[in-house]
């Protein structure tokens, strides 16, 4: 009767959201009631029904489904060229408020709950005695009940984040996130073409997450191709700055700025300024750059209006998802979701536009 029940609230769930469902997805609910996998605390049914854990001021594509306790959350992203189910999964930094990829599909985020829950675990693993049970034993029936393979539960915790993020990606081998890390594990170590082969990966399992082309960019400016590294940093600027995180994430050594990725690529092409193509420095996002604000929304807003004009509807869309993110002011937040519906009505993305009118009239 409970699977039944929560079959029923899974297929409105997908006509509320305007998307199918993973099946792992619907198994999970199907086996738990309120779902819990460290690091992930599942939100209930009814409370994604009801958009009780959205808020005003998310990306319209984020569709939360955990959270970690600490007020980060977990959820789809779900863009305009979506096909099926097969969802990355990102996950929303309560502090900085941004989002990055954490899997690349819905079963490879169960996979990755095992091996980060079991690695962040250890402690207790170590305090336990030999032949107990703990919380491996409760892994290992979740892996059974959602057919993940069982050496998730069985194999050896990682001893570090290079082994942490070696596991993940034979889990998930479009991981962005771990091949980024492994790609700064060699940074540091100055192995930059090796590096560079795990940036060039990371940007091509996401190419809508920012980070890696700064990474790789970076590589670049080590090797003497100015050139090349500002093509990628002026890329940096081509994706919202919500999925761009901080150069701190990646411990690229004692001596890299420890800012936002967005900010530092900003100065790295105000530095090279002689090498960026004639198309970037002439372009309104160069001299929103230059001479306005970049972190306040009302620059963005005047962006939007220029590229509109221009016919780029994928620029404009950008600067206002930049200018919702910046947003601090109500009038701010209401005037960008109000283009953004205005925007996502006439490119006929109805989901979009349906989402953006229900997260404006969140409290």
């Amino acid at each position: 009767m409970e699977t039944d029940r929560s079959t029923r609230e899974i297929r409105a769930l997908e006509t509320r959201w305007q998307v199918r469902l993973p099946d792992a997805f619907s198994r999970l609910y199907g086996a738990f009631e309120y779902p819990f996998i460290s690091p992930c605390e599942f939100l209930p049914l009814d409370s994604l029904l009801s958009d009780g854990d959205r808020w005003r001021g998310m990306l319209p594509q984020f569709l939360p489904f955990g959270d970690d306790g600490d007020e980060n959350y977990f959820g789809f992203y779900v863009p305009s060229t979506a096909v099926g189910s097969d969802f990355p999964v990102l996950m929303w930094d309560h502090e900085y408020d941004h989002y990055f990829p954490i899997a690349s599909n819905f079963d490879s985020f169960l996979r990755w709950c095992v091996i980060y829950g079991r690695y962040l675990a250890q402690d207790s693993f170590e305090e336990e005695e030999a032949g107990g049970e703990g919380e491996d034993a409760q892994r290992l029936e979740f892996a059974e009940l959602l057919s993940l393979p069982p050496e998730l539960v069985r194999d050896a915790i990682p001893r570090n984040e290079r082994e942490l993020n070696e596991r993940i990606l034979r889990a998930d081998g479009q991981n962005a996130w771990a091949i980024s890390q492994l790609g700064g594990h060699f940074f540091r170590q100055g192995k930059i073409e090796r590096a560079r082969d795990y940036f060039v990966r990371a940007s091509e399992a996401a190419p809508w997450f920012a980070d890696p082309y700064y990474l790789l960019a970076e590589t670049y400016r080590l090797s003497g191709d100015e050139a090349r590294a500002c093509r990628l940093w002026w890329h940096v600027f081509e994706s919202p700055i919500a999925f761009s995180t901080r150069t701190s994430n990646y411990n690229l050594g004692d001596s890299h700025p420890e800012t936002e990725v967005y900010e530092a690529a900003a100065n790295r092409c105000v530095e090279c300024r002689s090498q960026l193509e004639e198309s970037s420095t002439a372009s309104p996002l160069w001299r929103l750059l230059q001479e306005g604000d970049p972190f306040s929304p009302g620059p963005r807003f005047a962006l939007a209006e220029e590229l509109k004009a221009a016919g780029d509807a994928a620029g404009r869309e950008r600067e206002l998802l930049n200018a919702l993110t910046l947003a601090t002011d109500s009038r701010d937040i209401a005037r960008a979701y109000e283009e953004l519906i205005a925007l996502y009505e006439r490119i006929g993305r109805t989901r979009d536009a349906t989402l953006c009118r229900r997260d404006a009239a969140l409290d």
